[in-house]
């Protein structure tokens, strides 16, 4: 890969980590006026409206290149030639299939941290939840990748973090921080799949069936279980 385009990557990831850290404080908030799954179900609608027209936008620009480049037959030759390259075709069977269970993943770890924060603190559960970057390359390495010095270091630092946040002095975890704890684990599992996705799907699609699951289910389990 490019440098200017790792560069880019990682400033974006930056800027993610930057808007997921704010979001915590409301979050925290806006479980004082409604419940964790009507919480999440109109946050990741808002997601998916956004996906949407990002689609559309795209869409547009495409069928213009479309027709500068033949039409059918020059669509055709771009997507073999992303095939081959190894890039993300539009294979859209596959990838709501595999954005479905994307977002069912992302469904469980919304859930559990939002249901967490009902009990915990935002700083708590954006520490807690952070913890996801260890789980990342230990789950990593099930799957064959290799773990360094820094990885174990980061480790023990974490754990070390997380028991002076969130161990009393009585030597008990809140209710929250063991929900929390529970949605790091499908945070983990949710980062891993994604990568794997990534190369092979188109991002924004998967962003926009995942976000459409996380919402549905979220809606209807706020009809069913909440009151407020």
């Amino acid at each position: 890969m490019p440098r200017t385009s790792t560069i880019r990557s990682d400033l974006l990831l930056v800027l993610t980590a930057i808007i997921w850290g704010f979001a915590f404080v409301a979050q925290r908030m806006g479980m004082e006026h409604t419940g964790p799954f009507l919480f999440n179900g109109l946050r990741f609608a808002l997601g998916a409206g956004v996906m949407v027209a990002v689609l559309w936008f795209r869409g547009r620009e495409d069928g213009k290149a479309g027709r500068r480049g033949g039409g059918e037959t020059g669509r055709q030759g771009d997507r073999e030639t992303r095939r081959r390259e190894g890039l993300p075709t539009d294979d859209c069977r596959l990838t709501t299939v595999r954005g479905v269970i994307l977002g069912l993943i992302l469904f469980a770890g919304a859930t559990f941290q939002q249901t967490g924060m009902v009990y915990t603190t935002a700083g708590n559960g954006g520490f807690i939840t952070g913890l996801y970057v260890i789980l990342v390359p230990l789950l990593g390495m099930f799957s064959g990748q290799k773990t360094g010095t820094n990885l174990w270091g980061g480790a023990i630092l974490g754990v070390i973090g997380l028991y002076f946040l969130s161990v009393t002095s009585s030597f008990t975890v809140s209710k929250g921080d063991i929900l929390v704890m529970v949605s790091a684990l499908f945070w983990a599992v949710h980062v891993l799949y994604t990568g794997w996705l990534s190369p092979r799907h188109s991002a924004i699609r998967l962003a926009l069936v995942q976000y459409s699951v996380v919402s549905v289910l979220s809606l209807v389990a706020a009809f069913f279980f909440e009151t407020n």
